[in-house]
């Protein structure tokens, strides 16, 4: 007996950059590029947080949509599930714009609020503090337009899970809990 599985490829990460991996995808043709080879080493799915060339996370529309349609071209048959995290102090209805626009199969449905945080793990330092908002109000929105373009939503699902390492590495919050 079989159990057919999906494999979801995330392209890019709210906070992935070419410094952490020379393979994170910015320009158009880099997307495309990489899509086609997670489709070929078996993956069905991929996750996209569209980029600007030089790097910074995006939600214009033209530019989401070109990313989506590049990776269509090279893999039809790839699901693209399209981030509703499309960088920092980004209100809800840019998120939601670039979805409702694009009509892809799926888009992420964040279900929690978030401490997001660039920290230096030893020493402590704190480069980048924000929260990452997801109200009630913006699940019930988001899910509606979903709902209503016939997208599908992938929930993610976190909270503690981000901030507990955060606490608990080098000693760097609580030096002497």
């Amino acid at each position: 007996m079989s159990n057919p599985v999906i494999i979801c490829a995330a392209l890019t990460g709210a906070a992935t950059f070419k410094q952490n991996n020379p393979s994170v995808p910015y320009t158009i043709e880099e997307f495309a590029v990489e899509a086609e080879k997670c489709f070929r080493a078996g993956a069905a799915m991929v996750h996209v947080h569209a980029r600007t060339d030089d790097g910074d996370s995006t939600h214009e529309i033209d530019r989401v949509q070109a990313v989506y349609d590049a990776i269509k071209k090279r893999c039809p048959d790839l699901i693209i599930c399209l981030s509703s995290a499309v960088g920092a102090f980004k209100t809800a209805e840019q998120r939601l714009a670039q979805i409702v626009a694009v009509k892809p199969e799926l888009a992420s449905l964040n279900t929690n609020t978030m401490n997001f945080s660039i920290i230096d793990r030893n020493s402590g330092q704190i480069f980048f503090d924000y929260v990452f908002e997801n109200t009630f109000t913006m699940l019930q929105d988001f899910g509606q337009a979903m709902e209503k373009n016939l997208i599908k939503p992938e929930l993610e699902c976190y909270g503690a899970v981000w901030t507990i390492p955060s606490l608990s590495a080098g000693r760097v919050f609580f030096p002497n809990p």
